[in-house]
């Protein structure tokens, strides 16, 4: 489907099309962030979609919050993220393992996601 491009790339060239990747990070690894983010530039890429370990941003005492931060404002700057969420915490599991699915509605818990990662360019619900 052709339509009109994003404030991020090929602006001059209105009716290219939309590609995306997916591409996962380990946390802390800003160099592969930055070969991507300029890989997809190379490549013509709009749209990023991500893993994140749904666990780490709904534990209050994970160290990776600083890192969600940092990776969610850098990409969102460049491309449209979409970041799938992974691993369903223990606690709010129909069963207390990472691959059940939650026991309450979902609708409730997006507001869960930490303010630091919020932006125009992340794309949740």
């Amino acid at each position: 489907m052709l339509k009109p491009k994003s404030r991020h790339s090929k602006a001059a060239h209105p009716l290219t099309p939309e590609i995306g990747i997916v591409e996962w990070f380990t946390p802390g690894d800003h160099e592969h962030v930055e070969r991507v983010l300029s890989d997809a530039r190379i490549l013509g890429v709009d749209h990023l979609r991500t893993g994140v370990w749904w666990s780490d941003l709904h534990d209050p005492s994970s160290d990776r919050d600083e890192w969600y931060s940092w990776l969610f404002h850098r990409l969102s700057r460049k491309v449209h993220v979409l970041p799938c969420l992974v691993g369903t915490p223990p606690e709010i599991g129909a069963e207390a393992k990472a691959s059940s699915p939650p026991a309450i509605r979902l609708r409730s818990r997006i507001s869960s996601f930490r303010p630091s990662i919020a932006s125009e360019n992340i794309l949740i619900g």
